[in-house]
């Protein structure tokens, strides 16, 4: 491996919306509304010299803001408790400290598809914060401190190629899924 080698970072603008999952009640939230994020683009590079070729290694960093706050904007979601009970809340995502990004791409294309592969990882702490809550109808005072007791993991993958016949999938030039 060479690197990391510092590089000096490109401001940056880009969306994150998505599904958060809530295993326990088996389902998800739908983030509508993109989050606006601000990146520092390729804060570093590394070489990985790999039995199938040379690949790099970029490192992002950036923050999210709605509002002036580091945080996605909010969502409405609603479960069924229990298995039965219509339970609807706001929920915030706010970030507690900065989002980590790296793109593993390759240096020389697929021999078959010829396109370079790459894949970015971007991985934050992230808090869930809930109000506005009805069960059954009916508002529930849940206060306004109903907060994550720690911070979450979230980590979003997107996977893509580019080059002979345009870009496909997640590309950190062309974005996507």
């Amino acid at each position: 491996m060479t690197g990391p080698l510092p590089q000096v970072p490109k401001p940056a603008h880009g969306y994150m919306a998505g599904y958060s999952n809530v295993n326990k009640l088996a389902g998800a939230i739908k983030f509508n509304d993109p989050g606006h994020l601000r990146l520092n683009l390729n804060t570093s590079v590394s070489f990985l010299r790999c039995p199938t070729g040379v690949k790099s290694w970029l490192t992002t960093d950036g923050t999210l803001d709605h509002k002036g706050k580091a945080q996605m904007p909010p969502a409405e979601a609603t479960f069924l408790t229990f298995g039965f009970m219509p339970t609807t809340a706001k929920v915030e995502l706010i970030l507690e400290g900065r989002i980590d990004i790296g793109t593993l791409g390759d240096s020389a294309p697929d021999p078959d598809t010829k396109k370079y592969k790459e894949t970015t990882t971007a991985i934050a702490p992230m808090r869930a914060r809930l109000y506005d809550v009805e069960v059954n109808g009916e508002p529930l005072d849940v206060g306004p401190n109903c907060r994550s007791a720690s911070p979450m993991t979230l980590e979003l993958v997107g996977k893509g190629a580019s080059g002979a016949g345009g870009p496909e999938g997640y590309t950190v030039k062309t974005g996507g899924r």
